[in-house]
């Protein structure tokens, strides 16, 4: 059983960070299903993933005070040194007496980052375990394991150093865009580990 969900990551405005405070695609439905048998019903597993409310920004920037501190993207003007930070939650919820699955995010397309930012990339679990992306060719796997019914939440952290960008003055100042790529997250149900043999 295999539950895959895909997020775009928003194109962010260095000027303004214009419009980088949505998630599109959507929600997947967790695969449920029921079948009489000769007078009984066996009912499925359940695994599904979905986008829980809107990201939150916040600016992290260390000699800033107060920081951190909450931010709206379509107006915060980003200097060099700023650091800026986007947390995007989803639930995961599995349903089974033998349940367990493992979660997968990965890069469906790589971000594509300016000169003089950086961004760090990072997946963090519902017991707070932090599991850092790379550059969008590797994946980070965790166990989600379900008895009866568990329900977490799993967000993706991207934080944003703008520690080598030019500064930028004036009407003729061009227009830098950092695009934050797009990624996926895998809930499958796998057999081994745990109570598995």
């Amino acid at each position: 059983m295999l539950n895959r969900t895909q997020w775009r990551l928003p194109l962010i405005a260095l000027a303004a960070l214009v419009g980088g405070a949505a998630l599109s695609g959507g929600t997947l439905a967790g695969w449920n299903a029921a079948q009489p048998a000769s007078g009984m019903t066996v009912t499925s597993g359940d695994l599904d993933i979905e986008s829980v409310g809107d990201p939150r920004w916040t600016q992290t920037s260390a000699d800033v005070a107060p920081a951190p501190e909450p931010i709206d993207p379509d107006t915060f003007l980003v200097r060099r040194g700023d650091t800026v930070t986007a947390t995007y939650d989803f639930s995961v919820a599995l349903a089974g007496d033998n349940m367990r699955a493992r979660a997968t995010v990965d890069w469906a397309r790589a971000p594509e980052l300016p000169a003089g930012v950086t961004g760090t990339y990072t997946v963090v679990g519902g017991d707070g375990t932090q599991h850092p992306i790379g550059d969008g060719a590797t994946a980070d796997t965790f166990d989600l394991t379900g008895t009866g019914r568990e329900d977490g939440t799993v967000s993706l952290v991207i934080t944003l150093d703008f520690a080598g960008l030019d500064d930028r003055f004036g009407m003729e100042s061009a227009t830098q865009i950092t695009d934050l790529g797009d990624f996926t997250v895998d809930l499958q149900q796998t057999r081994t580990g745990g109570a598995f043999q």
